[in-house]
């Protein structure tokens, strides 16, 4: 009979799963940053975010901002699956 315990992949793909998690969010937020500071818009164009012709225009922080807490929740939820996982394992 398999055994049902926590094998060194599920381990070694939790690990990478942090991981990236981190680099997720220390990295898109710079990203970002540099993206909406590349260019300067003038106060006259329709692209200008301050305006009242670009007000409407969505923003990659924003968006951000909304995902950040679904991928929070889901890295969560693994997480948690993967712990339980190997507590049936330890139990036998």
């Amino acid at each position: 009979m398999a055994d049902k315990g926590m094998t060194m992949a599920g381990l070694g793909a939790m690990v990478l799963g942090v991981v990236l998690i981190i680099v997720l969010y220390a990295i898109i937020p710079m990203i970002g940053y540099q993206i909406d500071n590349a260019t300067t818009l003038g106060a006259n164009s329709t692209w200008n975010a301050s305006t009242p012709e670009g007000a409407g225009i969505p923003q990659g922080s924003t968006f951000w901002a909304t995902i950040s807490g679904f991928v929070t929740l889901s890295a969560l939820m693994l997480f948690v699956g993967g712990f339980i996982g190997v507590l049936k394992g330890i139990r036998g």
